[in-house]
C-alpha cells in the first residue's frame, strides 16, 4: 500500500472514530434533556420556580445557543459533562446555580444531572 493510500486510510479511520464520540456525547445530552422534560420536580432558577417542560425548553435554548456560538469549543469537546457543567446546572450570567425539587427533596441541578447521567452509563454498559 502506497504512504498516500495509508494517510487516507488513517484520516477517515480518525474521522469515523471522531464521528462516533460525537454521536456518543450527542446521545447522551439528549438523554438528559429528556430527563429534565419527564421530571415530576419543580426547577429553580434566579429565584422563580418553574414546571420541567420550562426548564426543559430553557435549557434546550441555552444549548443550541451555545453550539452555534463561535467562541464555544468545537463539537466534540461537548461532552455531558461539559454540558451539565456548562449549560445544565447554572446561569451563564449570574453563575447562580440552579435548583430541582423532586419529591420533597432539594438538590443541585448538578447533583441531580450528574445522578442521571451515573443511570445512564450504567445502563449503557
Amino acid at each position: 500500500m502506497h504512504i498516500t493510500n495509508k494517510l487516507l486510510l488513517s484520516i477517515i479511520l480518525f474521522c469515523q472514530l471522531a464521528f462516533a464520540g460525537v454521536e456518543e456525547n450527542e446521545k447522551r445530552i439528549e438523554f438528559l434533556l429528556n430527563a429534565i422534560n419527564q421530571s415530576k420536580g419543580t426547577f429553580y432558577r434566579s429565584g422563580e420556580s418553574y414546571p420541567a417542560t420550562k426548564a426543559h425548553d430553557h435549557i434546550k435554548r441555552k444549548y443550541r445557543i451555545g453550539m452555534l456560538n463561535p467562541f464555544s469549543p468545537s463539537k466534540e469537546e461537548w461532552t455531558a459533562e461539559f454540558f451539565i457543567d456548562n449549560v445544565a446546572s447554572k446561569s451563564s450570567s449570574t453563575g447562580e446555580d440552579y435548583f430541582i425539587d423532586e419529591n420533597g427533596k432539594r438538590m443541585k441541578m448538578k447533583e441531580w444531572l450528574d445522578n442521571k447521567l451515573k443511570t445512564f452509563n450504567k445502563n449503557s454498559l
